[in-house]
């Protein structure tokens, strides 16, 4: 892939991610934000193809990457992380692994079929865990910095 690829490649994702937050009423800052996650995504993505050979390993990393982007731009921002999130996975979205598993099964092609089915499905695990591991060690952190506030406040509160 040479650089003008992933340049056009880096456009078409956020321009796709952007048309979504139109769809979703993303409105002010975040228009022109949200989109940002897409495009980490996708870059991450084609990124690791030579790399990592496997669809599914490179949508879990490329998720985890859009994620923490996703987990602390939420926090900088003050909004739901679910406002960058779902518009962050629209360029890995698997929709024509979709539409090749419905045609495959249509015709009648069975072999196909249970492989552009098996890879659409890990391709959305991948998705999903991706986004739940970061979810949950952000969710982790949080709980343990409040824990460590709250003991140096009880400690500094028995002193007096």
């Amino acid at each position: 892939m040479t650089i003008l690829d992933l340049l056009i490649s880096i456009i078409f994702s956020y321009i796709a991610s952007l048309g979504f937050t139109f769809v979703f009423h993303i409105r002010g800052k975040l228009l022109f934000i949200a989109p940002i996650g897409g495009v980490i995504i996708w870059v991450v993505y084609l990124l690791l193809e030579p790399i990592l050979p496997g669809e599914i390993i490179r949508s879990f990393f490329a998720t985890m990457a859009a994620a923490l982007f996703c987990e602390v731009t939420a926090r900088i921002m003050k909004v739901p992380v679910t406002v960058f999130m779902i518009i962050a996975i629209v360029p890995l979205v698997p929709g024509s692994g979709l539409y090749y598993t419905m045609e495959y099964a249509i015709e009648e092609n069975y072999d196909m079929f249970m492989s552009k089915c098996t890879t659409t499905i890990g391709i959305a695990g991948a998705i999903a865990v991706g986004m739940i591991f970061i979810a949950s060690l952000f969710r982790i952190g949080t709980m343990l910095s409040q824990k460590i506030k709250k003991a140096s406040y009880i400690h500094s509160y028995k002193k007096l």
